[in-house]
C-alpha cells in the first residue's frame, strides 16, 4: 500500500464520518423542533362529585394550556374505562361547533364520567402543527406519542401491538 493511498483512505473515511455526523446532527434537531412545540401544551384535571336525585354522579374538570405558536383543533380526552368501554371525549367541540385553542389560551371542560378513573389512565391528545400526534398523562403531565400513550391506557404492551399489528 502507497502512503497517498492511505492518506487517500483516511480522507475518504473522515469525508463519511462526517456526513454521516451531520445527519445525525439535522435529524435530532428536527425532532427537537416538533417536540418543543409539543412541550409547550399542558394539561390538568380537578374532580368533583355531584348529587342528583338518587345517585351521584363524577365530573372531571379538563384544561389545557396552549403555550405553542399555533392552535391546537383536535384535542379530545381518552381511558379505557372497562372492557370495550371508553372515554373518548372531544374537548374542542362544544354547543356553538368546532372551536380551536388559540396560543396563549386556557380551554376547561367538565366531562362526565360513569364510574371512577384513576388519573394515571385519563390522556389528552393533541395533533402538533406539522401534523405529529402527541398525548399527555393527565396523572404526571408525561409528554409521549399517542400510539404510546393508547398501549398504556389499555394496558397493552409494545409486544402485544406489534404482534397484532401483524396478525390483522
Amino acid at each position: 500500500m502507497e502512503p497517498s493511498s492511505a492518506a487517500d483512505w483516511f480522507s475518504a473515511i473522515g469525508t463519511v464520518g462526517a456526513f454521516a455526523a451531520a445527519l445525525v446532527v439535522l435529524v435530532t434537531d428536527r425532532k427537537r423542533a416538533a417536540e418543543a412545540d409539543a412541550r409547550a401544551v399542558s394539561a390538568w384535571t380537578t374532580g368533583r362529585t355531584t348529587l342528583e336525585t338518587d345517585r351521584s354522579r363524577r365530573f372531571i374538570s379538563v384544561s389545557v394550556f396552549n403555550g405553542s405558536s399555533t392552535p391546537l383543533h383536535a384535542v379530545s380526552l381518552f381511558s379505557k374505562i372497562d372492557e370495550g368501554t371508553y372515554i373518548d371525549e372531544v374537548l374542542t367541540v362544544d354547543a356553538s361547533g368546532p372551536t380551536t385553542i388559540n396560543p396563549g389560551a386556557t380551554y376547561t371542560k367538565e366531562v362526565a364520567l360513569q364510574k371512577h378513573i384513576g388519573r394515571e389512565r385519563l390522556f389528552i391528545f393533541f395533533i402538533s402543527k406539522d401534523g405529529a400526534r402527541w398525548a399527555r398523562r393527565l396523572s404526571d403531565g408525561r409528554l409521549m406519542r399517542q400510539g404510546r400513550a393508547w398501549r398504556l391506557a389499555n394496558d397493552i404492551s409494545a409486544w402485544h401491538a406489534l404482534i397484532a399489528r401483524f396478525i390483522s
